[in-house]
């Protein structure tokens, strides 16, 4: 009659919970890799988006339009500079957090606003 312990169960069961372990920790470095390599081109956008509004913002400061419209352009042209500096100096991470803050702050008009996003963006897929 054969035992119900085998040894040789106990190595095959070793040496497969070590291929799971190794496996996992291989998965988990990748993962790790990925995270940081998106978390830095994240930086690297907005840093870049952030110049090019402030770029935009000194264009729209040498064209000076009519007297009647230099005051709003003025307006404009300093929102857009404090826009790209904004983006410019903060992290993905702050922003992350900073945006987190105002959807709190104004849950209403948060899902108020992401629904009428949702809406024009179903309505150009349509299009297409």
């Amino acid at each position: 009659m054969a035992s119900e312990f085998d040894p040789n169960q106990g190595g095959e069961q070793g040496r497969f919970s070590s291929r799971i372990s190794e496996t996992a920790e291989v998965a988990r470095n990748k993962a790790e890799h990925v995270a940081s390599a998106t978390a830095a081109r994240a930086r690297e956008m907005t840093a870049s988006v952030g110049h090019k509004v402030r770029e935009l913002a000194g264009r729209i400061r040498q064209r000076p339009p009519h007297e009647s419209a230099r005051n709003a352009t003025e307006k404009v042209a300093d929102q857009l500079d404090r826009a790209g500096t904004y983006l410019e100096e903060k992290s993905f991470e702050g922003i992350a957090e900073d945006l987190t803050g105002i959807i709190r702050r104004y849950p209403i008009q948060s899902v108020l606003i992401g629904v009428g996003v949702g809406f024009l963006l179903s309505r150009r897929r349509d299009r297409y």
